[in-house]
């Protein structure tokens, strides 16, 4: 089996002196969608986080066969890993092409940027419709391509997307999702994902993690653990 691109091992994350991770440890390896699961406040964003370099973490990260520790969030956007944080975090007042042009932060993405943004358009058609309307008028699904979309600018090598069905009508998350799947399966890019949406989850990831009060509690294939009893119970009221 192929090397993990990234792995993280006994990872413990903090907000001053708040540990909300204990021993966290997870693999993502070239290709795949990985989701982590679990209610609010499981710990699921401040993961994405310390392996975006915005908590104060022990324990080691390694992507790519290089540890993260003590590299800079910028860094980190260099080496590859794009964060799509929750809530999208677009810039309001600023056009749709401007904050896919911020998106295109690295120095090989801003040399890539006009053919990325042309990959973009071809996804999502609307965003190019829309591309001189400012993000703030968009409607949420219209943001959540934006956000993704800024995420492909950067040229990630993983693609990390912070609950991105999140406030969403049933049409849009299909769409959004068949986008997401697409990324993963044309170009090969892996995706971590935090989905509070656990069945979904389950349906597109090819592993799974299990995560309750800051620690890994269960992981395996998505469709196995759609028929284990305790996330049934736990996570889908069945």
């Amino acid at each position: 089996m192929a090397e993990p691109l990234l792995k993280i091992s006994n990872l413990n994350a903090y907000y001053g002196e708040v540990q909300v991770l204990h021993d966290v440890s997870l693999e993502v390896y070239p290709g795949e969608i990985v989701a982590i699961v679990g209610a609010n406040a499981a710990g699921k964003t401040t993961l994405l986080k310390s392996i975006s370099g915005l908590v104060r973490w022990q324990g080691d990260i390694v992507y790519g066969g290089r540890s993260l520790r003590g590299l800079k969030p910028n860094q980190i956007v260099e080496l590859g890993i794009i964060h799509v944080p929750e809530g999208r975090g677009l810039f309001p007042f600023l056009t749709v092409l401007e904050n896919l042009e911020i998106g295109a932060y690295a120095p090989n993405a801003r040399k890539a940027a006009k053919e990325t943004l042309e990959k973009v358009f071809r996804i999502w058609p609307r965003l190019q419709e829309r591309q001189n309307q400012l993000a703030g008028t968009l409607s949420g699904g219209e943001q959540q391509m934006c956000a993704i979309a800024r995420g492909l600018m950067g040229l990630p090598k993983l693609l990390m997307l912070d609950e991105p069905s999140l406030g969403l009508a049933p049409l849009i998350i299909r769409d959004c999702y068949a986008a997401i799947e697409d990324i993963n399966k044309r170009d090969g890019t892996p995706i971590l994902l935090v989905e509070q949406n656990v069945k979904l989850a389950m349906q597109k990831a090819d592993r799974v993690y299990v995560i309750e009060n800051g620690r890994i509690v269960l992981q395996g294939k998505g469709a196995e653990l759609m028929d284990d009893d305790r996330v049934r119970k736990a996570y889908m009221g069945i």
